[in-house]
């Protein structure tokens, strides 16, 4: 699902265990290259004080813009709502 990888990382970890089950086979070294940056890396950029101030102005935009009730949800339907909501089910 491309909420967990998108395309370009999917063919990207494919080919990294394809390399690494070959070198398992051929009993070898894995070839696989080293990376410029790590993880770490990220999650310092993160936390930098720079970072930090986008993401607090960004999350006040985003709670003014959702500040208030929220509407209810009314879509046509074949049967009427209950008024009083019950959250009984059915199996079928």
């Amino acid at each position: 699902h491309h909420i967990i990888a998108d395309g370009w990382s999917m063919e990207l970890l494919l080919s990294e265990i394809v390399q690494l089950y070959n070198s398992l086979v051929d009993s070898s070294a894995a070839a696989l290259p080293v990376l410029d940056i790590q993880y770490k890396d990220y999650g310092a950029w993160l936390e930098s004080e720079q970072q930090q101030q986008k993401s607090s102005s960004s999350a006040l935009y985003w709670q003014e813009q959702f500040k208030g009730s929220l509407p209810v949800l009314d879509l046509p339907s074949f049967q009427s709502r209950p008024l009083m909501q019950t959250y009984n089910g059915d199996s079928l």
